[in-house]
């Protein structure tokens, strides 16, 4: 069990070398411990050659529901990253499995999206049917994909009266998030609120006319386990004992690499401010590390 350290600053430093030498398995969050808004971090792609180089298998997982696998090895190359799709896992891949555990893959469930196209195309490819905002209508399913691709303060208007609609009829609809992220750096001291966010504030409506009857949404993505456990389908249950997430948030990807019981290390390349007095909030870090190529 990894100590429980009270501040940042209390965490062991360790540097990309030694981590490629201290593990087997990696698991690297992509925007701020590989990628920032102005391009690939420095020694992020030596660090990722290197794994390869040695032949130690390493997965991309991120929360980003907005891009198909197939759109982020885009998205990654403009940026200076050449990642292959299969080592791509994004928690928009986590939707289909939702959709069979509650046996909504046969039923041609309507699904109101919140999100660019790759997020619809994931509820598709689930057997959902995507349809408009609509205030006077009703809903099935209501997925937060990203905080783009749709009028916000319109769409929110149209989602909750659908909700309310819907429950006045009788019926729960789903709320998905795949993407708890609530917020992301947009560069250098700049910061954006995304999908989760955007949920609390329709939590925050539903809760407000109806009560303890209101739906909360299912978190898929990072803290939750679903992610990891994506990841050692493929890897096998053993490699958790050699494995180590690579994030840089404390709330989300380290949270979450504690649940799944794997090491982590949290990277002061992206949201997490890198000072010592930084509180760690009952979060467990196994090191930090202040970027992959340092």
């Amino acid at each position: 069990m990894t100590s429980v350290f009270e501040r940042l600053g209390d965490v062991p430093l360790i540097d990309g070398a030694s981590l490629i030498e201290r593990y087997d398995h990696f698991l690297l969050d992509a925007f701020g411990v590989l990628l920032c808004a102005g391009g690939a971090i420095e020694g992020a792609a030596a660090f990722l050659a290197e794994l390869e180089r040695r032949g130690k298998p390493y997965l991309i997982v991120t929360n980003d529901s907005s891009r198909l696998p197939v759109s982020c090895v885009k998205h990654y190359a403009a940026k200076g990253l050449h990642i292959p799709e299969g080592l791509i896992l994004t928690s928009g891949q986590l939707i289909e499995g939702y959709f069979r555990a509650h046996s909504l893959h046969n039923a041609s469930p309507r699904c109101v999206v919140m999100g660019p196209e790759d997020s619809k195309v994931f509820v598709r490819a689930s057997g959902g049917q995507v349809i408009s905002a609509d205030e006077r209508g009703t809903l099935d399913v209501l997925l937060i994909g990203d905080d783009e691709g749709y009028p916000l303060l319109e769409t929110l208007d149209a989602v909750v009266s659908m909700v309310f609609r819907t429950m006045d009829a009788g019926r729960t609809p789903h709320l998905v998030l795949p993407n708890p992220d609530v917020i992301y750096p947009k560069g250098e001291e700049r910061y954006g609120v995304t999908a989760g966010g955007i949920a609390l504030i329709v939590e925050g409506a539903l809760e407000a006319r109806l009560g303890e009857r209101a739906p909360r949404f299912v978190r898929l993505g990072k803290p939750f386990t679903p992610l990891f456990d994506a990841a050692f389908l493929r890897w096998g249950e053993s490699a958790r004992n050699t494995a180590v997430m690579i994030g840089d948030q404390l709330q989300t990807d380290i949270l979450g690499a504690n649940r799944a019981g794997i090491d982590s290390v949290i990277v002061g390349s992206g949201l997490t401010p890198w000072d010592e007095a930084t509180p760690t909030r009952g979060v467990r870090p196994t090191f930090r590390c202040e970027a992959l190529g340092r």
